[in-house]
């Protein structure tokens, strides 16, 4: 497998892997890898400076979630840098990253409406 293959492959799964934890962090209310955290056996996400309390499943759950995309966009972003993409991959890594943030802020919009 060449690595300009590898390295297309990383950068989708690490988008995908992001965007679901945007989608999470914004359905669960908050993630545990900003300013929340364990306070006396009690659980809590952060958003925008606002504490939504969760159980300790949920609080791992968005800790491993945010340790695995920081590592996945590291990876991407360094196999990258050892490859040099195809302009038919610009141009789809353009729309795919156009559509889910415009998906995001739709999303984020949408929950946030009342």
């Amino acid at each position: 497998m060449q690595i300009s293959t590898v390295a297309t492959v990383s950068r989708f799964v690490a988008v995908l892997c992001g965007f679901s934890y945007l989608v999470g962090a914004i359905l669960l209310g908050g993630a545990a890898s900003l300013s929340g955290g364990p306070t006396d056996g009690h659980y809590y996400l952060s958003s925008h400076g606002k504490l939504t309390e969760v159980s300790e499943a949920v609080y791992s759950y968005s800790r491993y979630h945010a340790l695995v995309t920081i590592a996945l966009v590291i990876i991407a972003l360094g196999l990258s840098m050892k490859s040099k993409p195809t302009q038919r991959e610009l141009l789809i890594s353009r729309y795919v990253g156009a559509v889910l943030v415009a998906s995001g802020l739709l999303l984020g919009w949408w929950w946030n409406r009342g």
